[in-house]
């Protein structure tokens, strides 16, 4: 089963529903699919492309509703809509061969938490999407679980691996990654957040031994902030500098209270000035 993770934004899908349960799941949506699918695909804005919405429809999640329709803002007849929220999804291509319920399955409780990630409740939302070429896939909104999230204190990264996070926070430094990996090896200390085997945040210093350390980079890939990952990396930095008598650094004004929550306080009088060919 093949895995990728899509940002998307909010739309419609308009169609029919029933609601159902695990032990009635297959002759509900039997009837529906045989009822309605002609239907749908014949509609030209369908593009002959179909999507199953669920949704549950109590606490216990033993009863969901099921929507069969096509992506449209346009009311279809007696059909229903429904508003997919802007989400960040896993979404996983299903072998052939392989039934809704096996596929299912294996997505939520074994794929993706393989990937860091869990379910999302909060969206509420999950959803199957058919295309003309009879291609199967399953999309469901993810956060990111702190349970394969490790440190590192190291120096050394595929170009790569910079690349991909640096260009996740939209910083210029990510369009030089083997600079990146030379910068990196030349610092004076550099801590790591990792996914598994996938970089998703680091923090850099420059340092001169005795006295005072520059804290130059500190970014998380924004699947994974929220989560304490920023947070842990400067503590790594700080206790690592602890007998210094001074760490420092330059914060963008959003991030002021961000580091003031990490004990650093902000310089009065005093402007950061640079000579740069970055330009973010």
């Amino acid at each position: 089963m093949y895995i990728r993770f899509e940002n998307r934004e909010n739309f419609k899908v308009c169609g029919y529903v029933t609601e159902t349960n695990a032990e009635n799941n297959d002759y509900d949506l039997g009837q529906l699919w045989n009822k309605h699918e002609n239907e749908l695909r014949k509609i030209p804005e369908s593009k002959s492309c179909l999507y199953g919405v669920m949704w549950y429809t109590d606490e216990t999640h033993q009863q969901y509703c099921y929507l069969l329709g096509i992506a449209t803002n346009k009311f279809q007849g007696d059909a229903v809509d429904v508003e997919i929220p802007t989400g960040h999804f896993a979404v996983a291509t299903v072998p052939k061969g392989m039934t809704g319920v096996e596929a299912w399955t294996e997505f939520f409780f074994k794929e993706i938490p393989a990937k860091g990630f869990m379910p999302d409740e909060s969206h509420g939302i999950y959803f199957e999407f058919f295309d003309e070429n009879g291609n199967y896939e399953l999309w469901t909104p993810v956060k990111p679980t702190n349970a394969n999230i490790t440190y590192k204190d190291t120096k050394t990264f595929s170009p790569k691996e910079l690349q991909d996070l640096f260009l996740s926070v939209e910083w210029s430094s990510g369009h030089y990654p083997e600079k990146l990996a030379v910068a990196m090896k030349n610092s004076g200390s550099v801590f790591t957040a990792w996914n598994n085997d996938k970089l998703i945040g680091l923090i850099n210093t420059l340092d001169d031994g005795i006295m005072t350390a520059y804290v130059h980079y500190l970014l998380v890939n924004p699947e994974y902030q929220g989560k304490g990952i920023g947070k842990e990396l400067v503590r790594l930095v700080s206790e690592k500098y602890k007998d210094y008598l001074r760490i420092v650094l330059i914060a963008y004004d959003k991030e002021i209270d961000f580091y003031k929550q990490c004990g650093f306080t902000a310089g009065e009088e005093k402007t950061p000035m640079f000579i740069t060919s970055l330009w973010t």
